[in-house]
């Protein structure tokens, strides 16, 4: 989790939270920073931090994986156009992120 524009949290982030591992005090710091009440004395950690996100309007954004890039190989410009590539015509690279999809 970082304290921006934009914060995001990691899997991992979230897993130290609730398990009380080492680097949790930064995360739930940062979280009470961004708005989020403090933990209760012995509460449960993964309740706190779901109330947590949603006190501070956290929400998931799907990723919808990692970008495939396919590149002809050849010696000289004839070799590499002669090159088929086994997938239809790629897109564009993506210049923003994926949008969310919503209810409807």
């Amino acid at each position: 989790m970082q304290e921006s524009a934009n914060p995001r949290a990691s899997d991992r982030t979230a897993q130290k939270i609730r398990r009380q591992e080492q680097g949790h005090e930064y995360a739930t710091a940062q979280l009470i920073a961004l708005g989020a009440p403090r933990p209760r004395p012995g509460c449960d950690r993964a309740r706190w931090l779901s109330e947590a996100l949603t006190a501070v309007g956290a929400r998931n954004v799907r990723h919808r994986g990692a970008h495939r890039w396919v590149f002809r190989l050849g010696r000289s410009r004839r070799e590499r156009e002669d090159v088929r590539l086994g997938v239809p015509s790629l897109k564009p690279y993506p210049k923003l992120p994926d949008l969310e999809h919503t209810a409807a």
